[in-house]
């Protein structure tokens, strides 16, 4: 499941490319954890970054699709991001006494939330954030 940082995941908007190569780190970090076998100690800070990440990017996003207002799916984009924002909380608690379980649990959803938000969906609303000058131009 070990991912990294490529140009296969840039989608040519700075900003949003930024924080999406944090996302990576994130769970780059907790599959090295896991690996090291030290759940236990590094857990509960990958859980307090992405609670940041999540408020802070989902925030970013939504912001522009109300600003410029020409991506039709942002409502169920939004909803999305409330999802997995529940999911992740849900994760939190829901295994406090075995951090092994929970992590893989977490490093799961954060998987599949990059192969199928991140690099699927978030690819909808490329060509409105660059018409209004996000990004380096389409050709």
């Amino acid at each position: 499941m070990s991912i990294t940082w490529d140009g296969s995941l840039a989608m040519g908007l700075p900003e949003i490319d930024e924080q999406h190569h944090r996302f990576v780190d994130l769970l780059a970090a907790l599959e090295s954890a896991i690996e090291k076998r030290d759940e236990a100690r590094h857990l509960p800070d990958v859980f307090d970054q992405l609670a940041l990440y999540v408020q802070y990017h989902f925030g970013t996003e939504e912001r522009h699709f109300k600003e410029f207002g020409c991506y039709p799916n942002a409502e169920a984009h939004i909803r999305a991001h409330a999802a997995f924002n529940d999911h992740i909380k849900q994760l939190r608690y829901q295994f406090l006494d075995d951090t092994s379980l929970q992590a893989m649990e977490l490093a799961r959803a954060m998987f599949e939330w990059l192969r199928h938000h991140i690099a699927t969906m978030d690819r909808e609303y490329e060509e409105c954030f660059r018409e209004h000058g996000m990004g380096r131009q389409a050709p």
